[in-house]
């Protein structure tokens, strides 16, 4: 091999070699969205007509995004968690937005669930509103 082919050859092995530790490197994980869990939910609405389905997906999402963009918060007493079928019993969400969104979420259970899955209360675990980050969420620990 030339002296220049050589050259040519560590240059693009010490190339490759710095893109993958790059693409491997430490990246920030994308925070998850309730949004994203709207197939997981749409999968558990009873069977309807094409025009009720409309409305209860588009009451779905609508739910989802609710909860999305209501937990901004600067202290834990903004937070509270929304107890409501079929969305969970831990359900982080700013305290000013709780009423309405849990009337909606039980209008959803109501006219669209097929009220087939059910999240089971652990009388072990103690679950406590938080403010982390800026964001509503949801504390877990063993009962004392």
């Amino acid at each position: 091999m030339t002296s220049g082919a050589a050259k040519l050859v560590a240059a693009g092995t010490a190339f490759f070699a710095v893109a993958f530790s790059y693409a491997q490197g430490p990246a920030a994980e994308t925070p998850r969205k309730w949004v994203d869990s709207f197939n997981a939910y749409k999968s558990q609405m009873r069977p309807l007509g094409a025009a009720a389905t409309r409305a209860c997906e588009g009451q779905l999402q609508r739910i989802l995004k609710a909860v999305d963009d209501n937990g901004a918060c600067t202290v834990d007493s903004d937070c509270t968690l929304v107890n409501q079928e079929p969305f969970g019993r831990t359900i982080p969400i700013r305290m000013d937005s709780a009423r309405a969104l849990q009337a909606n979420m039980k209008q959803f259970r109501d006219a669209c669930d097929n009220q087939l899955s059910q999240a089971f209360y652990n009388s072990e675990l103690v679950h406590v509103p938080a403010c982390v980050q800026g964001r509503c969420m949801v504390k877990t620990s063993v009962k004392k």
